[in-house]
């Protein structure tokens, strides 16, 4: 897969917290972004 990456200097341009919100909307992606966040919470005990 080729990636694009022209448009990358411009996404890091934004805060970090309007990059959280500008990931993917793709169902799969997001289920597994929380279960990571569930997980990495879970090992800070």
């Amino acid at each position: 897969m080729e990636m694009n990456l022209n448009h990358l200097p411009a996404y890091f341009e934004y805060s970090q917290a309007i990059r959280k919100s500008m990931n993917s909307n793709n169902t799969i992606e997001r289920m597994d972004m929380k279960i990571r966040r569930s997980i990495k919470s879970i090992d800070s005990f």
